[in-house]
């Protein structure tokens, strides 16, 4: 039974991460007319500030004493600087994005889309993927890594919320470049590595997730809200 089911919710994964964001840049596109470009600079800048320049620099990082130190007696300097390292890194990369490469595609609707392209190459890259070798692998063999099959389900339930929160960031730090307030940016990574470290300190998965889902809803809820007080520019049209 558990190992049907187990199979069942891998499937279920590996569809949220892989076909959800494609779905979501589609409708977009189609419905409010978003900018493929801005789903596409989204994706590439994850690419570029995360797997191929910071996850390389943690790789060193793993290595030193101080790392091996600390990760035993001070697990906690390990969870902060991971996370605040992701909410510089990414949200540096969307400010770049945003002031460099979509100055004529600053439409709200495109910091969506943005988000969309972010959020959505990162649950390939760390979710799509993994789950579709651990499919191949778990047919191969037959082992499961875990007898409850809603662990393999919470990490596609992972990714919706995960998207959220990439697209409310990427429109916070939209605002602070279309409104030429920078401190929007720190407030992204403050709010990124906030989110992030947590995920060291809160070792109960479904707990962590629930917080994950309700800081994300409750991030999009805000950044909405001060984009209608602020702009003329509906959000989406």
């Amino acid at each position: 039974m558990n190992y049907g089911l187990s199979i069942l919710s891998m499937c279920i994964s590996t569809a949220i991460a892989i076909i959800l964001p494609i779905a979501a840049a589609l409708f977009f596109n189609k419905k409010y007319n978003t900018s493929w470009k801005a789903v596409v600079v989204g994706a590439l800048i994850f690419i570029v500030f995360q797997p191929l320049t910071r996850f390389q620099l943690l790789g060193l990082w793993q290595k030193t004493n101080w790392y091996t130190y600390n990760s035993v007696v001070n697990p906690w300097t390990i969870y902060l600087i991971a996370g605040f390292t992701a909410g510089i890194f990414e949200n540096v990369g969307r400010f770049i994005g945003f002031k460099f490469f979509l100055r004529d595609k600053l439409e709200w609707k495109n910091g969506i889309a943005y988000g969309i392209g972010h959020g959505g190459i990162e649950a390939v890259l760390l979710a799509g993927i993994p789950f579709m070798n651990l499919i191949v692998t778990t047919l191969t063999n037959g082992m499961l890594v875990y007898n409850d099959p809603f662990m393999y389900l919470i990490g596609g339930i992972e990714r919706i919320f995960a998207m959220t929160l990439h697209v409310a960031l990427s429109l916070v730090v939209l605002y602070g470049v279309k409104n030429k307030k920078n401190r929007y940016l720190l407030y992204a990574i403050v709010l990124h590595g906030l989110v992030d470290s947590s995920i060291g300190f809160i070792k109960n998965t479904i707990l962590l997730e629930v917080w994950v889902a309700i800081f994300a809803v409750a991030l999009l809820f805000f950044i909405i809200r001060k984009i209608k007080k602020s702009s003329s520019e509906k959000i989406l049209d």
